[in-house]
């Protein structure tokens, strides 16, 4: 798919937008703008700017020649999407969100109703909904579906501090609307054009951060008592059968292993790694240490980086961390990402080349891959999927509602 991300306004001279509480639309839009290119790019997608910098103004002798010019780049380029990002303002007391459209029979009307939801949901900004605006040049001119968002209210404090301070959440949640209508990569191609799908079997449960506990358990994965929980962090197995936990683990306020103090022959000893906590405040965050003890972990688990702030995470940087590569074979395989503030466990069965889509198709855009293969096992009451063998297994995550 290729995209075309027109940041609001010009830099400097004429069209440069509205101001308020400090800020500059012109240089909003482009940061929001640059980020969402970004995460487009991430998820496959070809990607373009009218500005493809901050002090960058599009050519033109008055503001209808400009706005003209925008619309004719993305035609000559080809764009298959055209996404107009701007600030709105009105009198300092009008607040909120709203995605305008040529006309509700446009092709971008499912778009702007999902980009709009997606922005609402994580910002919190008022909905003033889709609305149609056939006087727009951007949107009257373009061939392929256009549609603009009008982020939130620059001349509203409370808008104006969300413009200032969550850029990169209106940049996710374009996105995650934007992917919502056209899916994700997958690694193939049909006709020339990109093929987007989940994998046939995915198995998602969000959990609030109070909500999920890591437990050490050491026995066979059929074996363990509980009645909801899935595999969790990687380990080893001595001689004699005890397993031994690999990489950052903390359950419950309590520090079982840290990489850096893991034994030289294990492979991620002294290794960095990607490593997903919860804390009693009911917060999750994702870091990369070596060590959890001065983190203020309620729990925490290390496990392979598939996607973190929105970037891929290439095999060469996985394998950097320790791991060998060949623990991303196709099988079954559990995730814990994090989504709107909250954890999400995903199980789905697939290979390396998919894994970073389709969790970006789910809206997470930070997850580590955790064991799988013959340790995976998840039980909500009943086991829903598990691998063949009943291996032991170091520890689970599990979840009270």
């Amino acid at each position: 798919m290729k995209i075309w991300i027109d940041a609001g306004h010009n830099y400097s001279g004429f069209d440069t937008g509205a101001t308020g509480n400090g800020l500059r639309e012109q240089d909003v839009t482009f940061y929001v703008a640059d980020k969402l290119k970004g995460l487009l790019a991430s998820a496959g997608h070809a990607v373009s700017m009218s500005r493809s910098s901050l002090k960058e103004n599009v050519d033109g002798n008055s503001t209808s020649e400009s706005l003209k010019m925008r619309a004719a780049l993305s035609n000559t380029w080809g764009a298959d999407l055209f996404l107009s990002i701007h600030c709105n303002a009105f009198n300092g007391t009008a607040s909120g969100t709203e995605t305008l459209v040529y006309s509700a029979k446009s092709a971008a009307y499912s778009t702007a109703k999902k980009v709009q939801k997606a922005i609402v949901s994580l910002l919190g900004t008022v909905d003033r909904g889709v609305k149609e605006r056939p006087d727009l040049l951007v949107l009257k001119h373009t061939k392929a579906p256009a549609l603009l968002v009008e982020l939130a209210f620059i001349d509203n404090a409370g808008d104006a501090a969300l413009l200032k301070n969550r850029q990169d959440d209106f940049a996710r949640a374009i996105f995650e609307g934007v992917v919502g209508e056209l899916g994700v990569k997958e690694e193939t191609e049909t006709k020339g054009q990109t093929v987007i799908q989940l994998p046939k079997e995915v198995y998602i449960q969000e959990i609030a951060p109070r909500d999920f506990s890591l437990v050490v358990c050491d026995a066979a994965k059929r074996s363990i008592g509980k009645n909801k929980y899935f595999n969790a962090g990687f380990f080893t197995t001595e001689q004699g059968g005890r397993t031994i936990p690999v990489g950052n683990l903390v359950c419950g306020g309590k520090v079982i292993s840290q990489s850096k103090y893991n034994a030289d022959w294990i492979n991620v000893a002294k290794k960095k790694l990607t490593t997903i906590y919860t804390t009693d405040a009911g917060a999750c965050g994702i870091i990369k240490t070596d060590t959890v003890s001065g983190l203020g972990a309620k729990e925490a688990v290390s496990g392979i980086p598939i996607i973190v702030g929105g970037k891929r995470v290439s095999l060469d940087e996985i394998k950097a961390e320790g791991y060998f590569g060949n623990e991303l074979y196709d099988t079954w395989h559990g995730f814990l990402g994090i989504r709107h503030n909250k954890l999400v466990y995903v199980a789905m069965k697939c290979a390396f080349e998919s894994m970073c889509w389709a969790l970006v198709g789910l809206g997470i855009y930070d997850a580590i891959k955790l064991d799988g293969g013959g340790s995976f096992i998840l039980k909500d009451g009943k086991e829903l999927i598990g691998t063949n063998e009943n291996r032991r297994i170091h520890n689970i995550g599990c979840w009270t509602k």
